[in-house]
């Protein structure tokens, strides 16, 4: 995969296109399961939250892949919350309908993830916690909002958060899901130097998998394996022949240079719904890790920068640019106007605070 990119990144938010402001909202969701490394980044607490604007109660059913489908009322005054493990008992991360171990990565999962259905249209977000197996400070978190309907596609580019450092449990992951039987999915542009978890072979360039409704994969790659790099799986291409949902993210990663790290992950929009303009607002972190992910869709895509006539830099398709925070502009409440030639994915990475550690 080539790459080319100007400094580090970490946490992130896909950054949707400006017109597809409803997106999230939708009467059908599909929530592929998250995984994540060791250290301290076991996925432990984990929650859906389910809200609605109706004002009258909304009928929703959620569906636990592999287990027994059951159903809640929501609606504007009194949102839902299902609490998966509310009490960070599952130790290994993995035994409950929202997380799956790395280990599992690199085979059809079939008993996690979630369908939800609804009378009307809902949002669905994912919150989860993560420590270490023996710990019950959660010191990682993340969040994330289904796309609902907008999520469908038959092709996507794969964004996350760097995984500079060793020993750290860094993990960067793709998670898909089929929305209807006998689909086929294929990962492009893989690094053939790269050993992926699970149970994926290395020295790959390409892989094809086959899923049937509801049924999930995840290629997923650690920073501690061998050839994987921090920038591996960012800028893979997955093209199917039938709809599909795709999660993408990362463990305990970092667009710092730091140790300190945090969850980044989101649920991506196909190619056809992202866009060539966008605009950044900048949270409290650093410039290290306030940053913006863009990636081509199409070669020969030149990017440009608060209005400026010359371009920032030029990309082709699968590459990766990252802009740092010391592009934002210096007012009140700093942004950064990009604008590209051609449509591209969009990621942003902010933080809570000017600690390294609190990037969302």
């Amino acid at each position: 995969m080539k790459i080319r990119y100007n400094f580090y990144i970490v946490l992130f938010l896909l950054i949707i296109s400006i017109n597809d402001t409803y997106s999230q909202l939708s009467d059908l969701h599909y929530i592929p399961p998250l995984t994540s490394g060791q250290s301290n980044a076991i996925f432990k607490r984990q929650y859906l939250y389910i809200s609605t604007p109706e004002t009258s109660n909304v009928d929703v059913q959620i569906t636990p892949i592999g287990g027994i489908p059951f159903n809640v009322t929501v609606s504007n005054a009194s949102p839902y919350r299902y609490d998966i493990d509310n009490t960070g008992a599952d130790q290994n991360g993995g035994q409950l309908y929202l997380a799956s171990p790395t280990l599992t990565a690199g085979s059809i999962i079939n008993d996690k993830g979630y369908i939800i259905q609804s009378s009307k249209e809902v949002y669905v977000g994912v919150r989860v916690f993560g420590d270490s197996q023996s710990g019950s400070t959660f010191p990682q978190a993340g969040a994330m909002t289904s796309k609902g309907k907008s999520a469908l596609g038959k092709s996507f580019k794969a964004g996350m958060p760097l995984i500079p450092n060793t020993g750290l449990g860094q993990v960067q992951f793709i998670s898909v899901m089929a929305t209807i039987d006998n689909t086929n999915i294929t990962f492009e542009n893989l690094d053939s130097s790269a050993t992926y978890a699970g149970t994926v072979t290395s020295s790959i360039s390409s892989l094809t998998i086959n899923l049937n409704r509801g049924e999930s994969y995840i290629l997923a790659a650690s920073i501690d394996q061998a050839g994987v790099t921090s920038s591996t799986l960012i800028g893979t291409s997955i093209v199917s022949n039938k709809d599909i949902v795709v999660n993408s993210g990362a463990a305990n990663s970092t667009f710092g240079s730091g140790s300190e790290r945090d969850f980044g992950f989101d649920q991506i929009v196909p190619v056809e719904k992202v866009g060539k303009k966008y605009i950044f607002t900048r949270g409290k972190g650093g410039d290290a890790w306030e940053n913006v992910l863009l990636i081509a869709t199409v070669d020969n895509t030149e990017i440009y920068l608060n209005g400026s006539l010359i371009p920032y830099t030029t990309i082709d398709k699968n590459e990766f640019t990252i802009i740092e925070g010391n592009y934002y502009d210096a007012v009140s409440v700093p942004t950064i106007y990009a604008s590209t030639t051609e449509n591209v994915y969009a990621f942003q990475s902010m933080g809570g605070s000017a600690a390294e550690k609190n990037q969302g």
